[in-house]
């Protein structure tokens, strides 16, 4: 029975050894993914401004072609 209480002892050494180790590293995992998780918001909020900023443009192109265009148009039918 002596035998069965040791490793019964050795084998919660271990387990408590374990939990130790197992901690930590969850500890240092979880502060590296809040760490990514930041660098992934800053990255779409700034993803987000560059599609802001192609989305005005391109509005103002459609814009300035469509002014082209109807005055285009209208300068061929004044011909007319």
């Amino acid at each position: 029975m002596a035998d069965f209480d040791a490793v019964a002892a050795s084998i919660a050494e271990s387990i408590d050894e374990m939990v130790v180790l197992v901690r930590d590293l969850t500890t240092s995992n979880l502060v590296k993914l809040d760490h990514q998780a930041g660098w992934v918001e800053e990255s779409n909020a700034g993803l987000v401004r560059l599609v802001v900023i192609l989305v005005a443009v391109g509005v103002l192109i459609a814009l300035c072609g469509a002014i082209y265009l109807l005055r285009l148009i209208g300068s061929s039918l004044g011909g007319l």
